[in-house]
């Protein structure tokens, strides 16, 4: 008898060192992963992307660095993502607000992360938090019609 495919794994909380497994990305069926409160280090494995109904993906509270996967932020099932306190860098995509039509929690403060702030993150119609403190974005808050 074959065993139901795992679909949800927590990790948070523990002492766990080391970079995040590559083959987390094997698990075609996960939807969350939550590594939060540990010390992983490294950077996000691009194997993540691989799979496709991601729910929630809370790294947060570790020490990963390096970018983020382009390819996590067009995974439209997406309504979790959890970045914050890491040492991560790079840009926010553009058309965020379009890639992830269902982002409801969007988790970046304490990283190192650049530039403008996307000017289509009004267009996430079910972001309700949303904190960036603790980067170095510049330019203006974009507005337009925030969800309310």
């Amino acid at each position: 008898m074959m065993s139901p495919p795992i679909q949800y794994i927590s990790l948070a909380k523990n002492n766990f060192s080391g970079v995040i497994p590559a083959t987390f990305g094997n698990f075609s069926f996960l939807s969350t992963l939550l590594l939060s409160e540990n010390n992983l280090q490294g950077s996000i494995p691009e194997s993540l992307a691989r799979i496709q109904v991601w729910e929630a993906l809370d790294m947060a509270y570790n020490n990963l660095s390096g970018a983020v996967p382009q390819k996590l932020y067009n995974k439209t099932s997406l309504s979790y993502l959890g970045l914050s306190v890491n040492q991560l860098v790079g840009r926010i995509p553009s058309d965020i607000g379009n890639t992830l039509p269902n982002i409801e929690t969007l988790v970046m403060e304490g990283n190192k992360f650049e530039g403008p702030l996307p000017v289509t993150l009004v267009n996430a119609s079910k972001l309700q938090v949303l904190e960036l403190r603790e980067n170095t974005f510049t330019g203006v808050v974009p507005t337009g019609h925030w969800p309310t």
